[in-house]
């Protein structure tokens, strides 16, 4: 029986990691690790990995100091001795046939990545939600569109339930051997979409993929964190330049074509709208306005951000971010400032 070893890194998790845990245990394919990485948490997650790791054989627990979650995964890769692998945030859960599904799937395609669907749980609601659209199939063939999808889940517009680009780590089974005989890690130094550039480098290398339709994944829309744009960023210049260099480096080393440059124009405004949200807008940003409002000016006056906002697709964008794009190109930061508390 082919082995999972499933990474999960660990952050201060402690609210939702006992839900997450008890989640893979009851996995009806039982020949699993579970590799729980804390990453220098400061409440009790780590206390409640020892513990599981204490009392279950399946559990592996190793404590790092605070280096991101993309060492983190690094860290759990190392780790793995499975025959595939998946990872799982720790706030989030999963379908107790997660990786027996997967897994059947995958030898009976031969395939080297499986993809399955997602619920996302809000507030207030739930969501059927998917990495791509349309039912299970051999995405091979749709290669490029899956890595367009990943640069930018606005690539071709948005369906409904496509909450996140098509590179999260999560939803998906790889076999070890295309990561490890490709040397496939996570880059560090990316505090966003890092995850993206693992998913790129896995789908352009992976000889088969293919997609199941069916929903496995419980994924957690946390209302605080860094990924809902509320953690302040000092230094957003550097990691958000190497992530954009880093789907330039794809590009030119796969020779992709042209649609790539739309696909990266929308990512680009993504991230211009991170600026805001972790530094410019954010409530421990206490520069005078007029300060930030002539550092925002420089950066849309640079590349790569001047020709996003000119060239990009709008009719892809939400119309929220429409709306946004238009004021940036007018420079009307001001208006800018005002509409965002509101959009």
């Amino acid at each position: 029986m082919d082995k999972i070893s499933i990474i999960v890194p660990v952050y201060n998790s402690e609210k939702h990691i006992e839900q997450c845990v008890d989640s893979l245990l009851d996995q009806t394919h039982s020949n699993i690790e579970i590799i729980l990485i804390d990453d220098g948490s400061t409440d009790r997650s780590g206390e409640i990995c020892s513990m599981y790791a204490e009392k279950d054989a399946r559990v592996i627990y190793k404590y790092q100091e605070n280096q991101g979650s993309s060492a983190a995964r690094n860290a759990g890769l190392d780790s793995s001795t499975g025959d595939w692998i998946t990872f799982v945030d720790a706030d989030d859960w999963v379908d107790k046939r997660m990786c027996e599904i997967a897994l059947s799937k995958a030898k009976e395609a031969g395939a080297d990545i499986v993809l399955w669907s997602y619920f996302t749980h809000f507030p207030n609601e739930v969501r059927k939600s998917k990495l791509v659209k349309g039912g299970s199939r051999n995405l091979t063939p749709e290669r490029n569109e899956l890595e367009l999808k990943t640069i930018s889940q606005y690539y071709g517009g948005i369906s409904q339930g496509s909450a996140i680009s098509a590179g999260s780590s999560w939803c998906k089974l790889y076999k070890r051997n295309l990561i490890f005989d490709n040397n496939i890690r996570f880059t560090l130094g990316l505090i966003r979409a890092q995850d993206t550039v693992f998913s790129l480098e896995a789908f352009e290398l992976a000889e088969k993929i293919v997609f199941i339709n069916e929903y496995l994944y419980n994924y957690r829309k946390s209302p605080s964190g860094i990924t809902s744009g509320t953690k302040y960023i000092k230094d957003c210049k550097t990691p958000f330049t190497m992530l954009l260099e880093s789907y330039k480096s794809f590009i030119k080393r796969y020779n992709k074509g042209e649609e790539f440059q739309v696909a990266i124009n929308l990512r680009v405004i993504q991230v211009l709208m991170w600026y805001f949200k972790h530094d410019f807008f954010n409530d421990k940003n206490k520069k005078k306005f007029r300060v930030r409002r002539r550092e925002i000016l420089d950066l849309i006056k640079g590349e790569p951000y001047r020709q996003a906002l000119s060239q990009v697709k709008l009719k892809w964008l939400p119309r929220s971010l429409r709306v946004k794009v238009i004021i940036l190109r007018l420079r009307a930061v001001l208006l800018f400032a005002i509409l965002s508390r509101f959009i």
